[in-house]
Formats: structure tokens, sequence, C-alpha cells
């Protein structure tokens, strides 16, 4: 596969039908720490993609004002790619939205109880 090409893309050009290379990875394991780790190194560039495009300075009008155009069009690339990397890796790179331990760390309830004994009034 060349670089920035998808599996399908990659398939296409080679001519081998995607659902058959799915199969060749179920089937060897070898093949599947490749793509792993190929895919890995996928998410890595993403990452990468967006700081690279949140780093650059946004171009200057001819006026001098800054290109609210570019701007949007840097936010919906920043996006993209957020939301993509949400969902290939979403331990690692999505939004965590429960509170959870793990096998190693397992949250704790803990519960007080404080018993108060009543002061007697008058002559009961």
């Amino acid at each position: 596969m060349g670089e920035g090409m998808s599996s399908r893309q990659a398939c296409d050009q080679a001519g081998i039908n995607w659902h058959v290379f799915l199969k060749e990875l179920d089937d060897r394991p070898e093949l599947n720490h490749q793509y792993a780790k190929a895919r890995e190194s996928m998410m890595e560039k993403i990452a990468s993609d967006i700081m690279r495009i949140s780093d650059e300075p946004a171009p200057i009008t001819p006026a001098g004002a800054t290109d609210s155009g570019a701007v949007a069009q840097k936010r919906l690339q920043v996006d993209a790619r957020k939301w993509l990397l949400s969902k290939l890796a979403p331990k690692k790179y999505g939004d965590r939205l429960e509170v959870a331990g793990d096998a190693s760390s397992p949250l704790q309830a803990a519960v007080t109880v404080s018993f108060v004994t009543a002061a007697k009034k008058g002559n009961e």
C-alpha cells in the first residue's frame, strides 16, 4: 500500500477483492499484525496532521485581515480528522463519556453511616 491510500484503494490498485483481503487478515495472523501496525501508523499520521493544520497560521487577505474562509476550512479539516480518530480508536482518541475503573484499578464505592442518639427532653 502506498502512503495515504486506504486499504480499499490499495486492493483496487493491486487487483485484489477487498473482501478477500479482509478474509486473508482473519486467516493469516502475521498479515493481521502488519495491518494493525499500518493502521496505528495511519492514526499517528492523522493526529500529526491535526497538529500541523492547527499550527499553520491562517492566510491573510489582501486587505490585511485573517481569511475567515480559510479558518473555516482548517476547522473542518481538523474536525473531520478528530471525528475519524474517535471512531477508529475510541479508547485512545474518543471522548470519555462514563466514569469507570479498569481491571488494575477498579472504582470503589464507600458508604458511611452515622448513628445519632436523640437527646431526651424534659421528663420523658
